[in-house]
């Protein structure tokens, strides 16, 4: 058939088609779909690192472009929290906290805005988080870029961020003293391997409370809420050196599983500070609910693990098994004799000789001391490499008790972390702890004290305003002495109670010059006891204790006044030798700094930070800004509880006693108006001690007693151990920050 006769019948049909869709036919006939349309879809044009140092050279960036996405709605940015190994991850980690600070870091336009939507290919900064709102020293971060058309399509950018645990490697010994969530004074120590990567891979800890026991557990141990103690525990180190210590532990009154979480502020690779912020029961919980645990003390590089010889002179404070608040000071020799109270010989062996050891407590109206045929005696025995059992007793009894045991957590060839644990279930013990320093080879002949000095210490005010029960931490000391070695010393001293402005038998004083006289008992013992003479205020006369080491140590000291009339007070406190002239000393300009303290105000509150010092300039008094972390605001705003800041001042030159007038946490106080005025004595150019003043003339005020100590850049490979090499530990005992 030819062609055009196909093309006319194509054409008739087409035409008869038509017709009969408009007589109603149901013959219909569809037109093809049309093309499929491409979905947006969002892809990485530029990808940050995968591994970052906390503190890295320069910020990650980030780039997102979204293909198909005709009405430009551009990119969503979330960040998502996991652990280091990926696992666990949590949007609700990153929450933004109540200070508008960011756990997992944020992302910043180019100018510098925090965004959380872009548009298609605009390069966002990652700024890094301070701090991890996980324990450990690494955490993984989630950068996840969805199509805001169609978030379906996103892709994600894992980045590792790494702190500085390496600063802090080996085995350290730490103790802290302070108060319980009943409000009663408790004590922990122990010991903890820091594997310089973030994780504690074992530990032993002892810890006491005054209602009633006495545990010490480690991590060859089963826990019996399943796994071993310690498992978990982990350590962090931020960029400005302040971080946090999370161990995995046990509840030993409710046997519920606890973290019990610290924050530190490190100095050197061998030394920091350590607060405790509250227990967080396990599993975690949604709000936090915080057991408040309040203590302050010291983390310190164990070096050795001999057992101890010759003398020790030693401090413990804390109270005995009814709550009643106790001091003990003395010197121990490890003289490896027996006698005939002691028949034991070798290694580890009391038998008195040139021992003794002073008590004091608030049933007490005198110092009660127990030397010659009264010396304590007993046994130094070891079980566990630098850990040892210092059993004691006295003839006669001089400790109101069958016997005093202390567990010894060995820090160094000549200090002795201790805690007491002779509180057994139905003994009638003591809760303490303190410290204990060699004599060496000086033990015996120590018949001279001469120096200056400064000193801090802490204790419990037993005025009737502040107890039973009596508040911990309610009596705080600072002074600078000159002894001439001959008998009679001079200095100055800020000492504060905390019920003075509320008693009207107390008469308010606070900075007091004074003169004194001293005795070192003869028989070379290494006992100096110290009497303001005259006394500097009318009523306040006690008797100060100060034990020699002769090792290059300053003396410890024991202040007991329980049985004054008109300031009650009981307290044990170290000495520093201090650098001359001490007029001299202050803060410089830059120099950055750890601290830690606690203060008491009817209740107990611990922390750490750093501050760096601003030197005074045109007329303006110099400043000291950082940030801490604290018992009360972690408390009420775990687990991701902003730092304080701090934005204080300071006024120079120092007195002739290395007195600088300043202030200390001046914007948090309430009302905001009244300052916290505080007295910085500087021991030398690179640390110093502070305590708070104020309470003379604010009956609202609280007592503080704190540290401070230049720092090492943790964000240095070289720094921190460097700083270790040059300067000895913080010595450690009740609360002093020290």
């Amino acid at each position: 058939m030819p062609a055009t006769r196909w093309i006319c019948v194509l054409l008739i049909v087409t035409a008869i088609s038509l017709l009969a869709g408009c007589d109603g036919s149901t013959y219909n006939v569809q037109n093809p779909p049309p093309p499929t349309q491409k979905q947006p879809s969002v892809a990485f044009t530029l990808t940050p690192p995968t591994g970052i140092s906390l503190s890295p050279a320069a910020l990650p960036t980030v780039q997102a472009t979204v293909s198909n996405d005709p009405n430009n709605e551009g990119v969503d940015w979330e960040l998502v929290g996991c652990s280091s190994d990926g696992s666990n991850c949590s949007a609700s980690l990153c929450t933004i906290t109540l200070s508008g600070a960011a756990p997992c870091g944020v992302l910043l336009n180019s100018s510098g805005q925090q965004v959380a939507h872009s548009a298609s290919g605009d390069t966002l900064t990652y700024r890094l988080p301070s701090s991890f709102p996980i324990p450990g020293d690494a955490m993984m971060v989630e950068i996840i870029a969805f199509a805001t058309a169609n978030q379906a399509s996103n892709v994600i950018a894992p980045i590792t961020i790494t702190a500085f645990g390496n600063v802090l490697q080996g085995t350290y010994v730490f103790q802290a003293q302070g108060n319980d969530p009943n409000g009663q004074p408790y004590q922990i120590a122990g010991v903890l391997t820091l594997d310089g990567n973030g994780n504690i891979t074992s530990g032993q800890q002892t810890l006491n409370t005054v209602t009633g026991f006495s545990a010490t557990v480690n991590s060859s141990q089963p826990n019996p809420n399943g796994g071993n103690y310690f498992a978990g525990s982990a350590y962090f180190v931020g960029t400005d050196g302040r971080g946090t210590i999370t161990l995995n532990n046990m509840n030993d009154e409710t046997g519920a599983a606890v973290e019990e979480i610290f924050s530190l502020v490190v100095f050197s690779s061998s030394q920091a500070l350590i607060s405790q912020l509250g227990d967080q029961p396990l599993p975690l919980t949604v709000p936090p609910s915080l057991e408040a645990y309040s203590a302050s003390g010291t983390l310190q590089l164990q070096t050795s693990s001999t057992m101890p010889t010759n003398g020790y002179a030693f401090v413990s404070s804390g109270t005995d098994f009814s709550g009643t608040p106790i001091v003990f000071g003395g010197i121990l020799n490890i003289d490896g004799q027996g006698s005939k109270n002691n028949p034991c010989t070798g290694p580890g062996c009391i038998s008195g000789s040139g021992s003794w050891v002073d008590m004091d407590s608030a049933n007490s109206t005198f110092l009660v001391s127990c030397y010659d045929a009264t010396a304590p005696y007993g046994q130094v025995s070891q079980s566990t490499p630098g850990v040892v059992t210092l059993a004691l007793n006295s003839a006669p009894n001089c400790f109101n008790s069958s016997a005093v045991q202390f567990t010894g957590y060995i820090v160094d060839s000549t200090h002795i972390q201790l805690i007491e644990t002779d509180n057994t279930a139905g003994a009638s013990g003591f809760l303490t702890a303190g410290l204990a320093e060699s004599q060496g080879l000086a033990t015996g002949t120590l018949t001279s004290f001469s120096g200056d000095y400064v000193w801090g210490m802490v204790g419990t005010d037993l005025s009737t305003i502040t107890g039973p029960p009596f508040v911990t931490s309610s009596f705080t000391s600072a002074g600078a002495i000159n002894a001439d070695g001959a008998g009679d010393a001079t200095g100055i001293t800020d000492t504060l109670f905390l019920s003075w402005p509320s008693a009207p038998t107390n008469i308010p004083f606070g900075t007091l010059p004074f003169s004194a006289t001293y005795n070192v008992a003869p028989s070379g013992v290494g006992r100096a006891i110290f009497k303001f003479n005259p006394a500097p205020k009318s009523g306040f006369d006690p008797a100060i204790v100060f034990y020699l080491t002769g090792s290059g140590t300053p003396p410890l000291m024991l202040y007991g006044a329980a049985g004054n009339k008109v300031y009650p007070a009981v307290g044990v406190g170290l000495t520093y030798a201090q650098q001359q002239p001490a007029n001299s000393l202050a803060f410089d300009s830059g120099d950055a700094y750890g601290v830690a303290f606690s203060q008491t105000n009817g209740s107990e509150n611990a922390g750490s930070g750093q501050m760096t010092a601003t030197a005074p300039a045109g007329g303006s008094p110099g400043t000291l800004t950082g940030t801490v972390d604290d018992f009360l605001n972690n408390l009420l705003l775990a687990p991701t509880s902003p730092p304080l800041p701090l934005n204080d001042t300071f006024a120079l030159p120092a007195d002739n006693f290395g007195r600088i007038a300043g202030t200390f946490m001046a914007p948090l106080r309430t009302p905001p108006a009244t300052n916290p005025a505080v007295e910085y004595y500087f021991i030398d150019p690179n640390h110093g001690l502070f305590v708070e003043t104020d309470v003379v003339t604010e009956p609202s005020s609280q007592v503080t007693l704190g540290y401070f100590a230049q720092r090492c850049d943790v964000t240095s490979a070289t720094s921190c151990q460097q700083a270790a090499a040059k300067r000895s530990h913080p010595r450690g005992s009740r609360k002093r920050g020290s």
